[in-house]
């Protein structure tokens, strides 16, 4: 699949995700925003943990913590 039609791809799904959303409103409802918002930062922290591990490149991970200049 060429890069661009892969971008497409992309953006169509985030759009279509970004019209669905509102639909998902009324069942947070019971929640607090605090809740829904640690949700949102544990979920995010995991998916992104591993997407990297799926790409092999936790060791750049690990490299930003080890070199406190590349951390700050």
């Amino acid at each position: 699949m060429s890069e661009e039609r892969r971008g497409f791809l992309s953006g169509l799904a985030a759009y279509a995700l970004w019209g669905i959303f509102p639909l998902y409103f009324p069942l947070l409802e019971p929640a607090s925003s605090i809740e829904v918002l640690a949700h949102r930062i544990i979920w995010s922290l995991l998916i992104v943990l591993l997407l990297l591990a799926v790409q092999h490149r936790m060791n750049r991970l690990r490299a930003v913590f080890v070199g406190r200049r590349r951390m700050f």
